[in-house]
Formats: structure tokens, sequence, C-alpha cells
């Protein structure tokens, strides 16, 4: 995973070639992903749609770009600790650096889903710039140092769990005070109109995370990832459908279907290239839509009533529980590895890289004990960021907003708020009454007042 200098010529014109059909369509995946899936997913608030999806935008550009010179300088900072080298070189870009930086700004668009709708734009740049540091830093702590050097292919703790966190630290600071102007909010919500926008990034979600998770891995690995991806999703999404249906007594939460139906991708990240038995990441979806489901329809409201934590998008259930059970999968994954089901130690130190019978290699458990304690120092690692990243942003130096869950805090545009009310009309016929409500009928006007906040 680390990076490669790729460099076109008469001698390896054939090999950029191979790197660009097998990995630009990937790198053009998990770009659908960020941009359109997590943009769409966010539109789901009604008064708020066309802010979710220009932020989504302008922060992950934003992010895209700083985020792959932050990993890049971490990078080598590791690498020199590790290997004792003095040399600091240049940071190479190719697929595999943007590819990172995409997988940066995924992360940065996680942590928006808790601020979502009440944070303004300085603050948000602030939090990206602050997030796109300490992940970097986190990343190739875990992944280039060779104390640790952790397996994590669809960054179950690297990607969603840090994301998370950070964001929660954020919001917990920032609106724990501010429940009067969130919890009886009219414009905190969704409209029939805004969850069919915010299925298109559902959609798009389900059918891209089988290349964002295997994104950074090459060969049967690969192959491998893709299948349980696919296997796991399939599960998450069945199992969300029923729970929402048991939960809700007989009818669908658009909430559930929207997150909780993606939650097998988090779940089964970072071990998708380690199972290798197809039934069991189908298990491992079909858990994680359940417990995503159930985390949407109670622990969400729980952390609001009891902790004052305000997460807009509700990206605990999605990103953060998920993504801590997903690297809890992995340890187990690792420690349970062996030659008979992989064939040799070869097999497997090229799919861990640290394994193996010699003193400065690891056997499985071992190695299964740092991939736990790094989900560990990653969320302490995001939370303590995240906390600190909210306490400045609180200092009122990138100002406040005033207006939450609106478009109008951030476009000139004075946008009409249509609004479906049922309107009783009385008709006489044959000297009998009948009321229309008796037949529900609707008529849909337009109202060019405000909502009021």
């Amino acid at each position: 995973m680390h990076p490669k200098h790729i460099e076109s010529n008469s001698t390896n014109d054939g090999l950029s070639n191979s790197i660009l059909s097998n990995s630009y369509g990937i790198f053009q995946d998990v770009n659908l992903m960020v941009f359109v899936g997590f943009g769409f997913l966010y539109t789901y608030l009604k008064d708020h749609s066309l802010s979710s999806v220009a932020l989504n935008t302008i922060l992950a550009l934003f992010t895209f770009e700083f985020s792959t010179l932050a990993q890049g300088f971490f990078y080598h900072c590791f690498r020199e600790v590790s290997s004792g080298e003095k040399r600091f070189q240049n940071i190479p870009i190719n697929l595999e650096t943007i590819i990172e930086g995409d997988f940066g700004a995924a992360t940065v668009l996680i942590s928006y889903g808790a601020v979502m709708g009440k944070a303004n734009l300085p603050q948000l740049f602030f939090m990206a710039f602050m997030e796109s540091i300490f992940y970097s830093l986190n990343y190739r702590l875990g992944e280039v140092y060779k104390g640790l050097k952790v397996t994590d292919a669809g960054g179950s703790m690297f990607i969603h769990s840090f994301g998370a966190f950070f964001g929660l630290g954020c919001a917990w600071v920032l609106y724990r005070n501010k429940g009067d102007k969130i919890e009886d909010n009219p414009l905190n919500g969704a409209s029939k109109v805004s969850n069919v926008f915010a299925f298109i990034g559902t959609i798009f979600l389900w059918m891209f995370w089988p290349s964002f998770n295997t994104a950074l891995i090459e060969g049967t690995s690969r192959y491998r990832g893709m299948i349980n991806t696919v296997f796991s999703m399939i599960g998450s999404c069945v199992a969300t459908y029923i729970t929402s249906l048991v939960v809700q007594k007989g009818k669908f939460d658009a909430e559930d279907i929207l997150n909780a139906s993606v939650s097998g991708g988090v779940f089964i990240g970072g071990a998708c290239n380690l199972i290798t038995k197809p039934y069991a990441s189908l298990i491992v979806g079909l858990l994680g839509g359940i417990i995503s489901t159930l985390g949407f329809e109670f622990v969400g409201k729980f952390v609001q009533k009891k902790l004052k934590l305000y997460d807009t998008a509700n990206i605990l259930s999605l990103h953060g529980i998920p993504g801590f059970l997903g690297s809890i999968v992995t340890t187990i994954c690792v420690a349970t590895m062996s030659k008979k089901e992989w064939g040799n130690i070869q097999n497997m130190n090229h799919v861990i890289g640290k394994i193996g019978e010699t003193d400065d290699l690891r056997n499985v458990g071992k190695q299964a004990g740092y991939q736990f304690l790094v989900e560990i120092i990653t969320i302490v690692i995001s939370f303590i960021s995240g906390l600190w990243s909210g306490l400045i942003m609180k200092t009122g130096v990138f100002g406040d907003n005033d207006k939450y869950f609106t478009d109008d805090e951030y476009f000139k545009e004075d946008f009409e708020q249509e609004e479906t009310k049922v309107i009783n009309v009385k008709i006489q016929s044959n000297g009998r009454e009948r009321d229309r409500d008796n037949v529900s009928n609707k008529i849909t006007i337009k109202s060019t007042e405000r909502m009021n906040e």
C-alpha cells in the first residue's frame, strides 16, 4: 500500500498501461462514491438538500488535495523512523496516492454528517483541515510504522471509525448546549422528495462499495475482497429491510433503508480480503444490517437524549459502531488464519505483511493483538482530535451559524417552500354533505412564506 513511483518510458509503457486499465476504473468508482454517493445520501434534509450536495463537493475537493500531501508527509516520517533513513524524498503522485486522497476525503465527509446543517463554511473548512492532518497521522502510524503495521483493506478503522468518532467529538463540543435549536426545529427532517434524492446516494454507494473496499489491494486479494463485499452488502440490505419491518410493525422506515442497507460495506471493509468462505461474509452483512438498523432506531435517540450529542446524520450507527465491529471481525480473521487454509506462510504474509516464523515477524495471535490495539489508538486519536477541533471552532473565530438546516445560510436564491396540506372541502350533493377527507383528497398548494424556524 505504500506509494510507488510510476514512470512512463519506452521500457515500461506496458506496465503503465496495465496499471491504468486495472486501477483507473477503480479510482473513478471511488470518486462516484465520494461525490455522488455521499453527496446525495445527505440530501435527505428537506430544506438543506442543495447545500448538502454543494458542501459535500467542495469539502471533498479541498480534503482530496490536502490529504494527499499530509499522507505523503507522514509516510516519509514513519518510514524514516522504521528504517533509520534520514533522507526525506519527494511525495510521489500516482493512481495509488490519489486514491488515498479520495479515502481522506471520504473520512472527512463521514465527519461532516455529524455537523451537517449546523456548522458554517469556515468551520467546515477548518474541521477538514484538522481532520486531514490527524487522519493522515493515524493512517500512516498504523500502516507504515514497523511497530504496528496492520491490515485494513476497506478502511473499517482507518476511515469509518476515525471519521465517525472525529465528527462525534466535534458535534458534542459544538452543540450539546443547543438542543433547543435542533430538537424541535421543523427543518431537521426529511420529506418524500428529499428521501427519493437520498436514495440515489444509497444506490450509488451500494453499487460501488466493492471497488472502494478493494481499491488499494491487488491480484487475488482484490478478487476475493470484491466477492466478499458483494455478499456482505446483500446480507445487510436484506437484514435492514426485515429488521425495519419488524421494528416499525409492518412498515419501512426510510432512514433505516437509506443508511443501514449499506452498512455491510463498513462491517466487511477491513476483512474483505481475509475471508475465504462467502457464507461468512454473508453472515457478517446480515449481522451488520440488523445492528445498524437497531442503531438508527434506538442508539441515536439514546445518545441525543442522555449525552446531548446531536449527530445530524447518525454517523454513529452507520460508520462508528459498524467500523468498530468491522475491526473486531478483522481481528478475528487474522487470529484464525492458518497454513492449512492459506497454503503457506508466504500467502498469509502477502495479505497481512508481518506474518512469519522468524524473530522479526509475528504469529497470527500477536498480529491480531496489534489489529485490536490500532483500533483503540484510532478511536482515541480521532475523538480527542475531534474534541480539540470542536473547541477551536466554538471560540467564535470562525463565526457561527444562525440558521440551522436551511439552504438560506449558503445560497442567495429565495427558494419557495412547497407544503402539502390536507384541505377539508365539503361538497353539497343531492342535499347531503360529503367530507372530502373521507376519500383522502389532497390539494397541493404553494406557499411563498418560509416555514418558521
